[in-house]
């Protein structure tokens, strides 16, 4: 039996939000090769047999050789590293972008406190992806070679949390929605990597 397994899915239009929970399940138990194909434990596709997917979708697995473990894992890493270094692009691009909206003169303070919030929520929602990227980093064996890459995330996360910590909007402050919880399940020991 194969160690590593490629789910290869197609979602039609009527089934979009199956598509996107579809994408949300795998992110915690591989990572995304291309648009619709991931790379998953074998294992793991017991756990998607179980899942109630739409009918309309077609789902299927594949799996590999065993003598091709090694060039899956490198397909693995490179795909990891990829998604990993996204999380960190798309919060750098929404802070950006924000920062950009907030300095202009003629928002409403209700906008101001939006855009803050959304900045906020940004942050939360990288934390969790960098979470779910680690789970499935520790399905693949893999946390010792990309630890550095879940390090160096991390640390620009918690970079853009610390910088936006108590954001001041008008006279109000907003408090920063990273719950201390979040931050402790992204790692074992309770610390950002």
């Amino acid at each position: 039996m194969s160690s590593y397994s490629l789910v290869v899915y197609d979602v039609p239009e009527a089934a979009a939000k199956e598509g996107q929970r579809l994408r949300a399940r795998l992110q915690g138990i591989g990572t995304r090769i291309n648009l619709s194909v991931w790379l998953v434990k074998t294992e793991s596709t017991l756990v998607i047999e179980d899942w109630n997917i739409d009918p309309t979708v077609n789902l299927r697995v594949i799996a590999f050789a065993e003598s091709e473990t090694a060039k899956v894992l490198d397909i693995a890493r490179e795909s990891f590293v990829r998604d990993i270094t996204a999380i960190t692009d798309g919060l750098d691009r929404i802070i950006e972008v924000t920062e950009g909206l907030l300095a202009a003169d003629d928002l409403a303070p209700g906008q101001q406190t939006d855009l803050v919030l959304r900045r906020q929520r940004a942050v939360a929602r990288s934390y969790g992806l960098l979470n779910r990227a680690k789970v499935a980093l520790l399905s693949f064996q893999l946390t010792d070679k990309l630890g550095p890459v879940l390090a160096a995330a991390a640390a620009a996360i918690k970079a853009h949390e610390v910088a936006l910590k108590g954001e001041v909007v008008g006279s109000v402050t907003v408090a920063p929605v990273a719950r201390a919880a979040q931050i402790e399940a992204f790692s074992e020991s309770g610390e950002l990597l």
